[in-house]
């Protein structure tokens, strides 16, 4: 199992921090968020949420294709309990 950087864990956090996102102003955050995540493999989009509730920007969805693909698997939720 990998061991968690909190070096970068911390700094990560610390650069999210600094941004001054009030409520439905997230855009510059989650911009950052995205490059950053880009960075690392993944590809970045956004929901329509934002527009939905009057705000500057979705939310940030993140994809990275793995190299296992028997690990893959669903992780929504059921849509219903037995």
């Amino acid at each position: 199992m990998a061991s968690v950087n909190e070096k970068r864990l911390v700094d990560t956090f610390s650069d999210l921090a600094r941004f001054n996102t009030p409520p439905r102003a997230k855009k510059p955050a989650s911009e950052w968020a995205a490059e950053y995540l880009k960075n690392l493999g993944f590809s970045v989009e956004w929901d329509d949420a934002g527009e939905k509730v009057g705000g500057n920007i979705g939310n940030l969805i993140a994809f990275k294709q793995g190299q296992r693909p028997e690990c893959a698997g669903n992780l929504s939720p059921p849509t219903s309990i037995p």
